[in-house]
């Protein structure tokens, strides 16, 4: 019996975990507020860079690493401080406003960085954790 419950209970958990594939109808609309301090150091030009995306008429927090490069040019101050805030500086927090369609990303998508341990990630976890996202037709707004 307890055989058939872990079987059980096992499937329900690997059935549960994949993310839904669809693009949301709706756009809406973010700024980003921040990147993924273990995506490429102080470099803001590197392909697959994880931002920090930030809803407008939400609190929800996302990460996405298939941002277009030549979207935004971003200055590399903004990244200096990667070993101790994920966040841009109060002054650019308003600056890189977008427009877009989403899908959360599944299992095989999701981008895990190998990161130092010298990188403080405990306010970045807490923002991002488990909402990661593919962001399709985005522009700037």
């Amino acid at each position: 019996m307890f055989k058939l419950y872990l079987i059980f209970t096992f499937g329900v958990i690997a059935l549960s975990c994949e993310s839904s594939k669809e693009i949301s109808d709706n756009y809406v609309e973010g700024r980003i507020i921040g990147f993924d301090p273990c995506s490429g150091g102080s470099d803001a030009t590197v392909e697959g860079r994880g931002f920090v995306i930030a809803l407008n008429n939400s609190s929800d927090t996302l990460v996405t690493y298939n941002l277009p490069v030549n979207l935004f040019t971003f200055p590399k101050e903004l990244f200096s401080g990667y070993l101790g805030s994920f966040l841009f500086p109060d002054t650019a927090m308003n600056s890189y406003k977008i427009r877009f369609q989403y899908r959360y990303s599944s299992d095989s998508e999701k981008v895990h960085p190998i990161c130092s341990g010298m990188i403080y990630l405990a306010d970045y976890n807490k923002y991002v954790r488990d909402r990661q996202i593919v962001v399709e037709n985005v522009s700037k707004k």
